[in-house]
């Protein structure tokens, strides 16, 4: 099982999914963090470069491929 929490910029998503991975004994995924990891820069830059279309297409895909990698509990 995987758990996607959504909603607006800078509403605790990141703090939550801690909360609840720590709880659960899930391991934590920062979508944010993997999306700057694969695309070599901030967040920041690719919406000023690129616009808030680009990154939600990559951010789009970086889910998809998070969803499909069947995370599983810590050991």
């Amino acid at each position: 099982m995987n758990i996607f929490p959504i909603g607006y910029r800078c509403t605790g998503k990141t703090t939550i999914g801690k909360i609840l991975a720590h709880r659960l004994n899930f391991k934590f995924l920062d979508t944010d963090r993997i999306v700057e990891h694969t695309a070599g820069s901030s967040i920041l830059h690719i919406v000023e470069t690129h616009g808030w279309k680009k990154f939600r297409q990559i951010e789009k895909k970086t889910l998809f491929n998070t969803k499909n990698n069947k995370i599983q509990k810590k050991k």
